[in-house]
């Protein structure tokens, strides 16, 4: 079944590509009484960089657990995953091909992979474990205009990316532009340095 979205859901998606200069993963909200029907996408625990998503183990636990005391069963919540390619490349990585091939994606009867670039058309592809004609379908998901849907809220997604989103930190070391030490080379007429000076730094992607 082709997904389509609520408008509010389309757009909290969209602000949150736009918004983040890193990959973001979310999961889709379908509604209760129609699977095809994305009706909130949420965020869990994650670390990210531009190119990458690092989660524990517990998170998506926790937040179903979390939307299950707002109501909201598993299976509306864990079969619709929806990430960024702030690079612009629109089509899955190998990481995303694994993880699409976790039990997570082939336990439920069926399940979906979204990746939405910075740039370009929304790729969206369905995969039908039973119940059907098994097999994964390419398509391209609209916004249903018609379907119940409340005001964006920016103010509220910018507090879920700061409760959930945390950008990868790495370590490394910095040229200072200094040296320590050298010669002159006769032969190759040229002064050879010594060792490079670096610092020690912290950055973040």
């Amino acid at each position: 079944m082709p997904q389509r979205f609520t408008p509010y859901a389309w757009a909290k998606m969209i602000y949150l590509r736009d918004k983040l200069d890193t990959e973001v993963s979310a999961f889709g909200v379908t509604a209760l009484e129609d699977d095809g029907l994305i009706e909130d996408v949420v965020l869990f625990e994650q670390e990210v960089s531009a190119g990458s998503v690092d989660v524990e183990a517990d998170a998506v636990n926790d937040m179903m657990a979390e939307l299950d005391e707002q109501g909201i069963d598993p299976y509306r919540c864990t079969r619709v995953w929806i990430h960024t390619h702030p690079a612009g490349i629109g089509t899955p990585s190998g990481v995303d091909e694994r993880t699409f091939k976790e039990e997570v994606f082939t336990g439920p009867d069926w399940a979906v992979m979204m990746i939405f670039p910075k740039d370009g058309e929304v790729y969206a592809r369905l995969k039908i474990n039973r119940g059907g004609p098994v097999g994964e379908y390419e398509y391209q998901p609209t916004v249903d205009w018609s379907a119940p849907f409340q005001a964006s809220d920016a103010e509220q997604w910018d507090a879920e990316i700061a409760k959930f989103v945390k950008k990868k930190v790495f370590y490394g070391k910095k040229y200072t532009g200094g040296y320590s030490g050298g010669y002159w080379d006769s032969k190759r007429g040229e002064y050879v340095y010594g060792r490079r000076e670096w610092d020690d730094f912290y950055g973040g992607f």
